[in-house]
């Protein structure tokens, strides 16, 4: 949806990308909806989660990205997420009771003998071949 360049809101310090979301400085008169600014709003939000997403990933052979919790739910978010990420397998996982689901699960070996259910994580993936800039 998001078409037009906007200014950059010129962040260099990490520590102020992490901390501070570029879309609180940005000029709402800017946008001509409130969809657009909506989706910038994401779009700042993506650049947030991939730098500190980054610092995570760095040096390690990961090769997918799951995501639970609300955002998991927002297709926007997912889909940029996707973009952002393309040499990763990006999901969004929905669990019922997903904490008490992984207490149980951390504490499996010593009160059940059964497997592990294998249908209990709903998974969908969100594949892209474009690359783009977040």
């Amino acid at each position: 949806l998001l078409q037009k360049k906007l200014p950059d809101v010129g962040y260099t310090d990490t520590v102020q990308l992490i901390a501070h979301c570029p879309f609180a400085d940005r000029d709402l008169s800017l946008f001509d909806t409130d969809a657009e600014a909506y989706h910038q709003l994401i779009r700042d939000i993506i650049s947030q989660q991939k730098f500190s997403t980054q610092l995570v990933l760095k040096a390690t052979e990961v090769k997918r990205l799951f995501v639970d919790g609300g955002f998991s739910k927002n297709g926007i978010y997912m889909n940029l997420l996707a973009i952002a990420f393309p040499q990763l397998e990006v999901y969004s996982a929905s669990m019922a009771q997903a904490t008490s689901m992984g207490a149980a699960l951390a504490i499996h070996n010593n009160w059940n003998t059964q497997p592990v259910p294998g249908d209990i994580v709903e998974l969908r993936l969100y594949a892209t071949g474009q690359q783009a800039v977040v």
